[in-house]
């Protein structure tokens, strides 16, 4: 038999389609009937882009640098991974004061939004 040809092992009607690669396919099509399309847009946040702004605040208001540090650097890595993997007119810009004050603002104004969606909102001017 030669490596391009598939070998058929009676009584074992999954292993043969395994090896076929069409499960592969098969598999895609039902979790996208399942959970439609927008299973495919969906974003998995985890860290501090989970907590809502009213915690930054309360590391703003308590001056605490170690934890603004943490929100400044996992917003910085978060606009690096747009940069890097969005459509945008041009690439985001902002330094770290500049950063530290739309936040702030942003927060300020919406305590119970995510923090996530304070960086959301800067991406947006950028499309």
């Amino acid at each position: 038999m030669s490596k391009t040809q598939q070998e058929h092992v009676p009584g074992h009607g999954f292993a043969n389609r395994a090896h076929s690669g069409h499960w592969r396919l098969r598999a895609v099509c039902l979790a996208l009937s399942l959970f439609g399309l927008q299973a495919l847009q969906a974003q998995t946040v985890s860290g501090i882009g989970t907590r809502r702004c009213e915690a930054f605040n309360r590391a703003l208001e308590k001056n605490s640098e170690a934890a603004i540090d943490a929100y400044l650097a996992w917003a910085q890595g978060y606009l690096s991974g747009v940069n890097t993997h969005a459509d945008l007119a041009r690439d985001i810009q902002i330094d770290h004061g500049g950063l530290l004050h739309w936040l702030a603002t942003e927060c300020k104004s919406a305590p119970r939004e995510l923090y996530v969606e304070a960086l959301k909102a800067i991406v947006e001017g950028y499309r």
